[in-house]
């Protein structure tokens, strides 16, 4: 009787305890909004694990490789097969003749690899022990930082100053995740990648150098939201909700349109991505290694611990990577070059533009064909 009423009391402490815990999660959403969605995330087991069955056109699939080997097809289908092979020694500036920056850019060419840089990054990893496809763990990294910081800093500087990547830098394990609850198909999952974590921690410093450099430079967009530092969906929202509240006040109409990229990150073409990368200044060094980073790399898919085949990469920024994000952005950056008319607002490859009117015949017919315009030439953009 006493080990049962002991626990039952634990189980009451437990019970407490996380209730308390989960309390001060909804107080900190307002000042730390990352911990509250990231508790959100971990309750609702959106992940890869247990897929048991996948749909397909011919039929349903169980067994466990043939549904990684599935999900393998599909992803590679996502690919954009139509890059150029271009390098940066050869870049041309007629090439992707729709960004042309308005003022002269200054150049992020070099990067220094301290160790002592090395180690505060991989100091400020978070705590996971989950491992990559080498059996490394950020966990592990942080526990031995004051051995491998000063080593890893060699490492990258060879890395960096040969434009060379070690093969395994160059792989990924693909994860596939639930985009909703109801997942049956292959389609209704998104790929993350799972890479090399000494890989990342080269990344980290890489990434906060060209954050720096953009910011400094003011070359993101103002109406990019995503990915930057001092903005988020919050940002978005309110710049929206006061333009809206604005031409209602003033009596105006209002003309909206909504775009979301299918595949947008593993659709981005290398040669354009190298293109936009010169032309915002990152060149030299930097932007040979970015080159060596994204091309020729290889992916295979782990389903519940079986893997597919391996599979080239021929297209993309790596979902789940460092850099990804921050490439990304810089990719469609450009794309405000096509609205003339309208107000644009971006959140990474989700896009809104809209445009204020007088309610009258003339302003709408005039107003509807400036926006459809602007429709037309993002079209463009995409499809180019």
């Amino acid at each position: 009787m006493k080990l049962t009423h002991a626990i039952e009391h634990l189980q009451k402490l437990i019970i407490a305890q996380t209730l308390a815990y989960e309390r001060l999660v909804v107080e900190s959403v307002k000042h730390n909004p990352w911990k509250y969605w990231s508790y959100v995330n971990s309750k609702l087991s959106n992940n890869n694990k247990n897929i048991s069955a996948i749909k397909t056109s011919d039929g349903t699939i169980e067994e466990p490789t043939s549904i990684a080997e599935a999900f393998s097809d599909f992803f590679y289908q996502c690919f954009n097969h139509d890059s150029r092979n271009i390098s940066p020694s050869n870049l041309r500036s007629a090439s992707s003749e729709s960004y042309r920056p308005t003022h002269t850019v200054n150049k992020l060419c070099q990067i220094s690899f301290d160790y002592r840089d090395v180690k505060c990054i991989i100091k400020s990893l978070p705590n996971k022990r989950s491992e990559d496809h080498n059996g490394f763990s950020y966990a592990i990294l942080k526990d031995c930082a004051d051995i491998l910081s000063y080593q890893l800093s060699r490492l990258f500087h060879l890395s960096f100053t040969t434009g060379q990547l070690p093969s395994d830098w160059k792989r990924g394990v693909i994860l596939p995740i639930k985009k909703k609850t109801s997942a049956i198909s292959v389609a209704d999952y998104r790929p993350i990648s799972i890479t090399s974590c000494i890989c990342r921690v080269f990344e980290r410093l890489l990434r906060n150098r060209i954050e720096s450099f953009l910011e400094e430079n003011e070359l993101i967009s103002k109406s990019q939201h995503g990915f930057v530092k001092g903005r988020s969906t919050t940002t978005a929202l309110l710049t929206y909700s006061n333009d809206i509240s604005q031409s209602i006040d003033n009596g105006l109409c209002v003309d909206v349109a909504y775009f979301d990229f299918s595949k947008a990150f593993d659709s981005v073409r290398h040669d354009y991505l190298i293109e936009k990368l010169h032309k915002s200044g990152i060149q030299g060094p930097i932007l040979t290694w970015i080159w060596n980073y994204i091309r020729n790399r290889v992916q295979v898919v782990n389903v519940n611990g079986y893997m597919s085949s391996e599979r080239s990469v021929s297209s993309g920024v790596i979902q789940g990577s460092v850099l990804g994000p921050i490439l990304f952005i810089i990719f469609v950056n450009d794309i405000d070059e096509c609205i003339r008319s309208c107000s644009i607002l971006k959140y990474a490859d989700d896009i809104r533009i809209y445009r204020s009117f007088d309610s009258d015949i003339h302003s709408q017919q005039e107003s509807g064909a400036l926006f459809q315009n602007d429709i037309n030439t993002l079209v463009q953009w995409v499809t180019k």
